[in-house]
């Protein structure tokens, strides 16, 4: 990713203005992280749910998919939650 340049490494050219705007207002990087923050959720639930469809279409019978299906999401709302870290409970 960086030794292609792409824009999510964050080593790109031309972006420093853009930045120093963003960076400079509370409220732009508020909403930034916010939405950072929703992608995240959305992509845990996406994830969760992927889970059980594809082990489904696999073969796996629904009730141990359901039996299973708790510790995947446990599992996967913890990494999020490390992922986030205390985001938004001081706000």
């Amino acid at each position: 990713m960086l030794a292609a340049g792409h824009p999510l490494s964050g080593a790109i050219e031309g972006v420093i203005g853009f930045w120093q705007v963003l960076r400079s207002s509370e409220a732009l990087v508020g909403r930034m992280y916010a939405r950072l923050v929703a992608g995240l959720l959305a992509a845990t639930i996406g994830a969760v749910f992927d889970t059980a469809v594809q082990r489904m279409l696999a073969g796996d019978r629904v009730d141990e998919v359901r039996r299973d299906q708790a510790g995947v999401i446990d599992h996967a709302f913890d990494l999020l939650e490390r992922g986030i870290g205390d985001y938004g409970s001081t706000r």
